[in-house]
């Protein structure tokens, strides 16, 4: 299951379970794999008492090791009518499905309690353990989503069900220059600040490559630029140079250690952007080189600078989100 698909999914769990499974693979990607595996088992305890109370309509507040016994029971003896007529009745593919969750919560279990406790057990590889976790966290929520309960939570959370009626389409499309993410940090922070644009009438619109691209990727992305608004372009880290030299050989010559860098592609587009005279918005993480359309200094576009660890409701993003509801404003009106 690919991180744009576990983000896509966020509809199905509870915020607070949701913010669990953040960390994790936050955790994860950072490399903290110890806290990687101790906030999995804070996901698996917080998701098990979601499908539970979905079962019995019960709160459970009992520790991991029992949610995972009563998930077991209760999967399979949920499709006895007559002895369970207050329970949630399971097909074949959400017995199954569960019958999985089921079995990679207790291996979670099990890992994290050889790590911090006194088990007896001697401990192995954090290095493997964290991947054996990560890699069922995984599978959990692919089985997890598969199910019934899952697109119940995803129906309720939907816009349209919290709004009571369908919400108008955003149709004013700009175009988002951005990295691919190679962290859930980032996928999380690209998809809900496509969220916001959306609430505010912005269709985000992004340049997908693909084999039939490679002759002539440029004109792509020239071709999707020209069909839109405006251009956001947003500066994420992708190199992290940890020592440099500047002008070398030079009379000028500097030498430094840490810089960050984000996609040279950003820097075309943006280029292509300014030749088709499009309005340009541009974000950047505090921490990316001041270079190109991210220069602090010489720059018709001052760039907004964003804090980590990312997220939307930053002042900083707030104005600018404003700054573009005003731009879509003035531009129909």
């Amino acid at each position: 299951m690919e991180m744009t698909e576990i983000i896509q999914k966020q509809a199905c769990f509870t915020d607070l379970t949701y913010r669990h499974l953040s960390k994790c693979l936050q955790s994860y990607d950072s490399g903290e794999l110890l806290a990687s595996i101790i906030w999995a088992a804070v996901f698996t305890e917080a998701l098990l008492k979601d499908i539970l109370f979905e079962i019995d309509g019960k709160d459970h507040e009992e520790e991991l090791n029992l949610l995972i016994r009563n998930l077991n029971l209760n999967v399979q003896s949920g499709n006895d009518r007559e002895q369970n007529s207050n329970k949630k009745t399971f097909s074949t593919a959400d017995r199954k499905n569960l019958a999985d969750v089921h079995r990679r919560c207790n291996e979670i279990r099990i890992k994290r309690n050889r790590l911090v406790h006194d088990t007896g057990v001697e401990r192995g590889s954090l290095e493997v353990d964290a991947k054996d976790v990560h890699e069922n966290i995984v599978q959990i929520i692919k089985r997890y989503t598969d199910t019934e309960i899952a697109a119940e939570f995803q129906k309720r959370n939907s816009p349209t069900e919290l709004v009571g009626k369908k919400s108008k389409e955003p149709d004013f499309p700009i175009f988002i220059s951005s990295i691919t993410p190679h962290t859930f940090e980032q996928g999380e922070f690209i998809t809900s600040f496509c969220e916001k644009l959306k609430e505010i009438g912005v269709k985000p619109i992004r340049c997908v490559l693909n084999d039939f691209d490679k002759k002539d990727p440029m004109g792509k992305v020239r071709d999707t630029i020209e069909a839109c608004k405006a251009v956001i372009v947003i500066g994420l880290e992708r190199s992290h140079v940890y020592y440099y030299k500047d002008k070398e050989g030079s009379q000028e010559e500097s030498e430094s250690t840490h810089r960050k860098y984000t996609s040279g592609w950003l820097h075309l587009e943006s280029g292509m952007a300014i030749a088709l005279k499009k309005p340009i918005f541009v974000l950047c993480q505090k921490d990316i080189h001041s270079d190109g359309i991210f220069d602090r200094a010489w720059n018709t576009y001052l760039p907004i600078e964003i804090e980590s660890p990312l997220y939307v409701s930053q002042p900083n993003i707030t104005m600018m989100l404003q700054k573009i509801e005003e731009f879509v404003a003035n531009y129909k009106g």
